[in-house]
This record gives C-alpha cells, structure tokens and sequence, in this order.
C-alpha cells in the first residue's frame, strides 16, 4: 500500500525571488493603471456615442490646427465635435461638425462662429456664441460662417513692421550711447555733486538761521517784518482796486465821448463829400448859366432887326390906300440896346 505523500504544494510565487516578485507586483499596477486610463478615454469618447445630433458645415481658407479631435462649444459648453475634414470644389477646407440635440435650440440663424485663437498653437476649437431667442433655430445640414484668426504667417508679417520700428529705436538707442562721451559723464556726475553738495550747505544755512532766507524763516524780528511788508502790500492793492473803481466812471465817460466823436467824424465826413458835391453842382450850374448870358446880346440883336423889319413892314402897309385909313399912325420905336452879358 502507497504511502500518502504528506508534503505541502508551494504557490510559484513563493518560489520567486525577492526581486521578480516586485517586478510582477509593478506589471500588474501598471496594467490597472492602463486600464483605467483607457476607461476614462474610452467613456469621455463614448458619453455621447448614442446621442442624436445635427450636423453643419462651414467653409474655411486655413484649418490649421483643426482636426476630428476639436470640439465644438457654445458659451465655453462643450456641445458637439468636428466629424470631419474635406477639400470643397472651390479648394477651401469643408469642415463637418455635429452638436448634439439637446443643444440644438442653442444654434440660431444670427449665431456667429470663430475659431479659439489656440488654432495658431495646433489646439482649436469652435466656439459659437448662442443666438437670441427670437431668431429662428438653423436647420440640420445648415452652413455657418466662422471667422477665422490670423494665421502664425499673417501674425509675423503684421509684427515685422513693429519689429523694424523697435530695431530702429535700439539702433538709435546704440548710436546715441556710443556717441555720448564718458568724460562728459563723468564731469556732469561731478557737477551735479557739487551742486548737490551746495543746495546742503544752503539748506543747513537756512536750517540754522543764518542769511535772509534763514532769518525770515526763523527770526521773529524779520517775520514781524516781512507780514508788515504783506500788509502794506495789501493795503495798497486795495487802495489801487479802490482807484480804479473810482476812475472806471471816467473811463467809461471817456469811451462814450470817444465813440460819440467817432461818430461825429462820420457824419462831418459825410457832410464833407456832401458839400463837395454840391459846390460841384453849383459850378456846372455857372458854367451853364455863363454860357447862356454870352448868347443874350445875340439874341436881344435878333430881336431888334425883327422888330425893325416889322416896323418896315407896317410903313409900307400904311401906305396902301386901302389900309393907309384903317390903320393908325406910327409911333415912335423904343430901342432896346444890348447890354453885355456880365451886367
């Protein structure tokens, strides 16, 4: 008969060393830790796996940064992802991105889009501000125009003239230190220390009461003095407002009277012309009238030899025999004589 054999079974383990026993421990730590981080990638991908969505796409000229991991979020709420990333027939970037159902209501016609401006790092993301209320909600399959950020090449060229402004300003800098001697430096510290070294012997002057300034500060004598300057002085600024409020009457008599003689010299030069004109006038008159007394004799002399051709002619009337009874007897003919035309 066999006899039992009464040795115990030893677990493997026991029969490993110290050593590969910690190595086992670390694997099976590190294996838990894995699988716990693939849980959490695992769970954070697939929260949402079975939740409906609507899909829009939007049209861009650069999708740097951009890809099928960046989310989409509206009011810093993650709310959907970009699905994916194609090539339109008019060469810009299609992008498709979904937002779940649940925050449809929160897309509407007026919401407006940009990209995160990490898209210059390689992290974008999509953030859409949520539109008003009244708004009408944007369908499934929708386009929305997203503003896009300066890409890394439009950032450096905008800074390169601001960088060519400041090299300009440090060129400048440089030349202005180069250009200044140290000698100069150097005397200029040495004279502002003196300078400085001065203004303390004054202030320790005026401190203890030594020299006008020091003695009208600390001196009661000299600032007895100095207030009773003040006070005169005051008194005579007084008596100067009171004068002047005193002769600011006259002053103003005088301002009238001299407007009023502004405004007699206007109307005596008015009058002036006046006359001028008038003595104008008058002496065309004369002329006019000088000129028709020089023509009186010769007319005076017309008058007469009519007057003697019709005394002719009545002599010879009166001796027809027919008239010579009718008509009565001549009289005696008043001569005017001609007188000349300054009488």
């Amino acid at each position: 008969m066999a006899q039992p054999n009464h040795e115990q079974r030893i677990h493997y383990i026991h029969g490993l060393s110290y050593t590969t026993q910690e190595r086992v421990v670390g694997i099976f730590v590190l294996a838990a830790m894995a699988v716990i981080l693939g849980l959490i990638v695992v769970n954070g991908r697939t929260s949402h796996l079975f939740e409906s969505h609507v899909v829009y796409h939007a049209f861009l000229k650069n999708a740097q940064g951009i890809s099928t991991e960046s989310v989409v979020k509206v009011s810093g709420i993650q709310v959907g992802r970009v699905a994916s990333i194609d090539i339109a027939n008019d060469n810009r970037v299609r992008l498709t991105f979904y937002v779940y159902k649940r925050y449809h209501k929160l897309i509407r016609t007026d919401s407006k889009a940009s990209l995160s401006k990490l898209s210059v790092l390689g992290k974008a993301s999509i953030n859409i501000e949520a539109g008003s209320p009244s708004a009408p909600v944007l369908p499934d399959g929708a386009a929305l125009t997203i503003e896009e950020p300066l890409s890394l090449d439009e950032l450096m060229a905008e800074l390169t003239p601001v960088m060519t402004k400041v090299k300009q300003v440090v060129e400048g800098l440089s030349a202005l230190v180069q250009a200044v001697n140290p000698n100069d430096v150097k005397t200029t510290s040495r004279e502002l220390a003196q300078t400085m070294v001065n203004m303390r012997a004054i202030s320790q002057q005026i401190a203890s009461g030594r020299g006008a300034v020091g003695k009208a500060v600390f001196d009661a004598k000299e600032e007895q003095n100095m207030a009773q300057s003040l006070a005169n002085l005051n008194a005579m600024l007084r008596n100067a407002n009171r004068r002047l409020v005193e002769v600011k009457p006259v002053i103003n008599n005088a301002v009238s009277i001299s407007a009023s003689g502004r405004d007699m010299a206007k109307q005596l030069n008015a009058l002036t012309l006046e006359t001028t004109q008038l003595v104008d006038q008058m002496n065309t008159a004369m002329g006019t009238v000088n000129v028709e007394l020089q023509q009186l004799p010769e007319l005076v002399s017309r008058m007469k030899a009519l007057m003697d051709s019709t005394d002719r002619t009545l002599q010879g009337m009166q001796r027809i025999w027919p008239l010579s009874s009718a008509l009565p007897p001549q009289q005696e003919s008043t001569e005017i004589k001609a007188r000349p035309a300054d009488e």
